[in-house]
């Protein structure tokens, strides 16, 4: 879902970032400071959802002036991040939390697009930073499915996005 090597902090939402401290922060054993971060990369990914269901009911053509897309691959990433920060660690509070980010995980990803309108297989040196968005968008859309129904099975809940809500996909060759 993230490539290190390509991973730009300049360019990456802050809360992205401090979910990316939060977690490696738990799996350095620093649990008062992962869970600092972790609140503080929750709270700002909420208000950027509040945002977005504000305005999840205007037709798609008239959002393009909104902040906070909702579907971004960063938002998308942000949540799966939160998730799993909260359902790794013990206490019923944070596994709370982590349920109620389903929804808008499954919000984001049905706004960030669950189809493709082609496959991007042209790899020149002029269109390799486009491969690297297009390959991390569909990773992250990805593993948000998989978590989803993960989440789905080991809690016993009903899955939030179903497989048919995703076409197969098309593969055009260049």
């Amino acid at each position: 879902m993230l490539h290190m090597r390509t991973y730009e902090i300049t360019e990456a939402s802050p809360e992205l970032t401090l979910a990316i401290a939060a977690v490696g922060a738990q799996y350095r054993f620093e649990f008062t400071n992962g869970l600092e971060l972790y609140r503080k990369a929750r709270h700002m990914t909420m208000g950027r959802i509040n945002r977005c269901q504000n305005h999840a009911l205007i037709p798609d053509g008239a959002v393009t002036g909104i902040t906070g897309n909702c579907g971004a691959t960063d938002n998308i990433c942000t949540i799966i991040l939160l998730m799993a920060f909260a359902l790794w660690r013990d206490g019923i509070d944070l596994l709370s939390e982590g349920l109620h980010l389903q929804a808008p995980l499954a919000h984001a990803l049905r706004q960030g697009g669950l189809s493709e309108s082609h496959v991007f297989y042209d790899k020149t040196a002029d269109d390799w930073h486009q491969w690297i968005r297009e390959e991390r968008a569909r990773r992250t859309k990805l593993i948000g499915f998989a978590y989803l129904n993960l989440q789905a099975i080991t809690y016993n809940t009903p899955p939030l996005l179903l497989a048919n809500e995703i076409p197969p996909p098309t593969l055009l060759f260049c």
